[in-house]
Order: structure tokens, then sequence, then C-alpha cells
């Protein structure tokens, strides 16, 4: 189930301007290639997949890409998002990728893909520094996560 739906289809004027603006830039495309918000999706997704299922141990690129996109795609675009230090990637038997901080937003993640065009500005941003990664999470199980950090480790826990 795509994540966008549950960022979108929520209810009040955050979640209407949020519906406007990603249909505003899916139909006149704001100067930005034909991917572009199909790449803001899939990462959206991904880091949320990404910190749902996180707890301590690295997360496979394969565990990840079962959300009907190719391992290839989705490592282009964790290579940028690991760039950007939103991840950290392991290498080797039992490796993966990890997230770096357990507030992110979706602000956050499309900052990391700095996509250029309407995403890129401030007025979208603003909107979307106020949902969650977290929020997006709760929506999609119904039930609440909580963070927890001991050390250099971050990972999760059901509250």
């Amino acid at each position: 189930m795509s994540m966008l739906p549950a960022l979108i289809h929520g209810s009040g004027l955050r979640s209407r301007l949020v519906t406007k603006l990603f249909r505003l830039v899916i139909r006149r495309k704001w100067h930005m290639n034909k991917s572009t918000p199909q790449r803001v999706t899939v990462a959206i997704d991904a880091m949320t997949k990404l910190l749902s299922v996180y707890s301590g141990v690295p997360v496979s690129i394969r565990e990840l890409s079962k959300t009907s996109v190719s391992i290839s795609y989705l490592e282009q675009i964790f290579s940028v998002l690991r760039g950007a230090g939103l991840i950290v990637g392991s290498r080797g038997p039992g490796g993966g990728y990890s997230p770096c901080s357990t507030s992110m937003t979706v602000a956050d993640v499309i900052r990391g893909l700095n996509p250029g065009g309407f995403l890129s500005a401030p007025s979208v941003l603003s909107a979307l520094e106020t949902v969650s990664i977290n929020s997006l999470i709760d929506r999609e199980t119904g039930k609440p996560f909580e963070g927890y950090c001991t050390g250099n480790n971050v990972g999760w826990r059901e509250g």
C-alpha cells in the first residue's frame, strides 16, 4: 500500500494543501523530469518501510524492495538518501540500511532527494515539515511506534 494516500487523505486544511500541491506537481510537472514525483513517492514509501521494520539490525534492500519497486531503482534512491545523511548503509552478510534519526519528516526525505522545481519550494517543504514518517507508520499499521536510541543504534519498538 502506498504511503502517499495516507499522507494526502487526512482531514483538515494541511492535508488539503498537500493534496493540491502534489496534484499541481503531477499535472504541471513544474520544471521537473517525469520521474520526480514517482521518485519522491517511492522514497517516502521506502523510508516508511525501513523505519517500521528496523529493530537495531540493518534491513536488506531486498526486503525493502518487496514494495513493487526494483532493487536497482531502490538502490539509486537510497544512494542519494545515504549521501544526504538520512540513512547509513552497511556491506557484507547481514548488511543493509539503517535510519540515522528517529524523528524524520516527509520534508527531510524530499530535501534529501533534492528534486528541484516545485517540490523544493519553501512553502511546500514547510507544509510537509509537520508530516512525520512516524505518523505515516501509525496510519498504516494502526499502532503507535516509539523510537529508541542506544549509543549509535536507532530503532523502533511497539509502544
